[in-house]
């Protein structure tokens, strides 16, 4: 975040927030203090487009409401290191082309969330990285079931069971690809 003054454009006050900003920040007074304050991290409409290519990760990374003040002397806690989710490589794994082909036209249910092009963008997990859809009653639970509302995973209760394995085999198909975008050579686990 940078300020600058007014009446000159220069820069007055700089600081690394250690992820992206994710709303106009606000200033108040309150006794006699003046107040700055801004969400910081991933979410709301930009959710899923593609920040966890810079390595915003979901769990990982924090979003925070961050308030300053100008008498204010307290350090920012540091977040960690950029981090990219390995995804799941299953050898042997058949993949049934035509239920991914499917469960690529369910995915647009997902993927504002989890990311268009299923690299998630920080505000949910990534996917390909994840054991939930490799069990298929805890699949279900969550996806149609609503075990994670609580998070704000959405239920779709009317996704049938061939919705939810054309689902499965859509993700595996995509952690199985190589990925197509260059990261850093860091993170995954």
């Amino acid at each position: 975040m940078i300020a600058y003054s007014a009446t000159t454009g220069k820069t007055v006050w700089t600081v690394d927030l250690g992820l992206g900003i994710s709303a106009p920040p606000i200033t108040y007074r309150l006794n006699g203090r003046q107040y700055l304050a801004l969400l910081v991290g991933w979410g709301g409409a930009a959710a899923g487009l593609g920040q966890g290519l810079e390595g915003w990760a979901y769990g990982v990374h924090r979003r925070r409401l961050v308030g300053f003040s100008l008498e204010g002397k307290a350090e920012l806690p540091k977040q960690p290191a950029p981090y990219f989710p390995k995804p799941i490589v299953i050898p042997g794994y058949k993949i049934d082309p035509a239920l991914a082909e499917k469960g690529g036209s369910i995915w647009g249910l997902c993927g504002s969330c989890h990311g268009g092009g299923m690299i998630a963008g920080g505000m949910a997990p990534d996917l390909r990285a994840s054991g939930v859809p490799l069990a298929a009653p805890v699949f279900e639970q969550v996806v149609r079931g609503g075990a994670k509302v609580n998070r704000g995973m959405p239920s779709y209760p009317n996704l049938t069971d061939e919705d939810l394995l054309a689902l499965q085999h859509y993700i595996r198909k995509k952690a199985h690809e190589p990925e197509t975008t260059a990261r850093p050579a860091s993170g995954g686990q």
